[in-house]
């Protein structure tokens, strides 16, 4: 008897100590999704933020998701952007850097550290990293990396370059309308203005309510000595929208014609 009040008592300790480990663990696992939830949320508030423009109040909240998760590669990324929007060049690579050291297979990343090495006139360095995030067969969006590339190659004047990587985001991403816009004002450097005029033309059948491509045609009008036909872009854009930013473009370089004639 008095062997197994001995068995009876270890296996109710043992039993004691396995419900402790359990609710540990358990409650464990609850800290830990209550802390991704609070990330989430306060990534959320950030994202929105951003999107209105307002990246300084953005910043307080991915900050706040940082302190939570210092290591989220996607909160180094997020900050890393608000930096970058305000301003803050070497504090947004300290962040970019951090992203890809938690996350090195990350092209996003790498794409959004291009676009500031790019800003900073460091084009070297922003080749490596545009190529770095198109030869990850996991980036989900490579056409905006090809359309960096061809940014970058326009800026070392090596247009013919920069017109192969416009027409590979293009062909990837057919209704991403800045390689359009880009690849249209190449063919324009380049004195090919029929090719920059089909260009335009098409994006305005494919987002017939944008109102970019009537003012770029209106500017490769007035450069090639179309005047009626700028002038009736520029009046079409002004009747549409009169308060756009594009109208008061359209209002300059209407009575920049006029004062001319």
């Amino acid at each position: 008897m008095r062997f197994l009040s001995l068995v009876i008592n270890r296996i109710s300790i043992f039993l004691i100590v396995i419900g402790i480990l359990t609710a540990f663990s358990c409650s464990t696992t609850n800290i830990r999704s209550d802390k991704k939830e609070k990330v989430r949320l306060l990534r959320n508030m950030g994202h929105s933020l951003l999107l209105n423009e307002k990246p300084r109040e953005a910043l307080s909240y991915f900050l706040k998701a940082e302190k939570i998760a210092p290591e989220d590669p996607d909160v180094q990324h997020e900050l890393a952007l608000v930096y970058q929007k305000i301003k803050e060049p070497e504090i947004a690579f300290d962040h970019f850097k951090e992203a890809i050291k938690l996350k090195p297979d990350f092209p996003e990343a790498y794409n959004n550290m291009g676009i500031l090495y790019s800003q900073q006139g460091k084009l070297k360095e922003a080749l490596e990293c545009f190529n770095k995030a198109i030869n990850n067969l996991l980036y989900l969006t490579p056409h905006f990396a090809y359309h960096n590339i061809g940014l970058v190659y326009y800026k070392e004047k090596e247009i013919e370059k920069a017109i192969e990587f416009y027409k590979k985001s293009i062909e990837l991403a057919p209704d991403y309308t800045p390689a359009y816009y880009d690849l249209g004002m190449a063919y324009e450097s380049l004195g090919k203005y029929d090719y920059a005029e089909a260009i335009y033309k098409n994006v305005i059948k494919v987002v017939p309510t944008s109102l970019t491509p009537y003012l770029l045609l209106a500017k490769l009008y007035k450069n090639t000595g179309r005047m009626n036909e700028s002038i009736e872009k520029l009046k079409y854009i002004i009747g549409t929208d009169p308060r756009s930013p594009y109208a008061k473009d359209a209002m300059k370089i209407l009575e920049s014609i006029q004062r001319s004639e």
